[in-house]
């Protein structure tokens, strides 16, 4: 049965969605890939003597974690640029950046159901939980 032409869909709108899907999905796994980078980079470049890139990193990242030594995974004795939770937020999301496309096409635009959100709290709230019940 023919559609009515109140639901017509031109073919060039489902083609730009895509498109536009592919570069949100390749602009923040860039960002994400930068940011990790950029968190691994401060204690290489400590390691290697370059303070001028190191010092400015550690700075800007001291802003976003408290970066307390006994608590920050180490390169050569450098700790990273954040906290090993910090850290692990940022590596999980390029993690999921880099599988996303294996589990689901990036050109797909549906949400996941909310199930899906869901359970992705939980390890925060085990984590959470932990801490708040000095565990």
């Amino acid at each position: 049965m023919p559609e009515t032409i109140e639901n017509y869909t031109p073919q060039i709108v489902p083609k730009k969605v895509k498109k536009l899907a592919i570069t949100a999905w390749s602009l923040g796994f860039a960002l994400v890939f930068v940011w990790v980078f950029l968190i691994l980079l401060a204690p290489i470049a400590e390691v290697n003597g370059l303070t001028s890139i190191s010092n400015p990193l550690y700075t800007f990242f001291s802003f976003l974690c408290h970066q307390i030594p006994s608590r920050t995974f180490h390169i050569e004795n450098h700790a990273f640029a954040v906290c090993t939770r910090c850290f692990g937020v940022y590596a999980g999301l390029l993690l999921g950046f880099i599988v996303y496309p294996f589990f689901r096409s990036i050109e797909e635009i549906e949400p996941l159901p909310r199930f899906w959100l869901f359970l992705a709290l939980v390890p925060m709230a085990i984590d959470w939980s932990l801490g708040f019940f000095e565990i």
